[in-house]
């Protein structure tokens, strides 16, 4: 009986209380950079996305000899296998803001008289429903550092 009185095995209060007290610490400092590194995550692949979207496009204009033409996402997405519904941070892609713009202009030769060979540039704007997203935007400058985490429409051209 004895022994179990002075059995004092296991932890204080105090030593408790100072390993909470470190936990704490290393949450608070966990919390923010966990959540930093998740966000540029999605920022990359929102980038991901919207070249992934482009290369359909560009696919469906060399197809078909597209001209000037404004892709809406019910185009693209029937052009892509896996199509864009939700963005990476989790809400829909905003029908009405998202689409690709196709740029044709004729090659000119040295006397600046049309080739008739064709150049073509595309310009995307991919926004989220929550306003996640970049305004329009040529191909070759998106770039996750780019992509806006609030606050983002864009306007359709006229006729489109």
């Amino acid at each position: 009986m004895k022994k179990l009185l002075n059995n004092k095995k296991g932890f204080t209060l105090i030593e408790l209380l100072a390993v909470i007290v470190i936990l704490a610490i290393l949450v608070m400092v966990a919390i923010p950079a966990v959540t930093k590194y998740l966000n540029s995550a999605r920022q990359g692949t929102f980038v991901d996305n919207a070249q992934s979207a482009i290369s359909a496009v560009r696919n469906d204009v060399i197809e078909n000899g597209v001209g000037n033409k404004v892709y809406t996402m019910t185009e693209i997405n029937a052009l892509l296998e896996k199509k864009l519904v939700n963005s990476p941070f989790g809400s829909a892609y905003d029908e009405q803001n998202s689409y690709i713009q196709v740029t044709q202009t004729e090659k000119k030769d040295s006397n600046n008289v049309g080739t008739g060979e064709y150049d073509y540039t595309y310009k995307m704007c991919l926004v989220d429903v929550d306003g996640h997203g970049f305004a329009l935007t040529p191909e070759n400058e998106l770039d996750a550092k780019d992509v806006k985490m609030s606050g983002i429409t864009c306007t359709k051209p006229s006729g489109s």
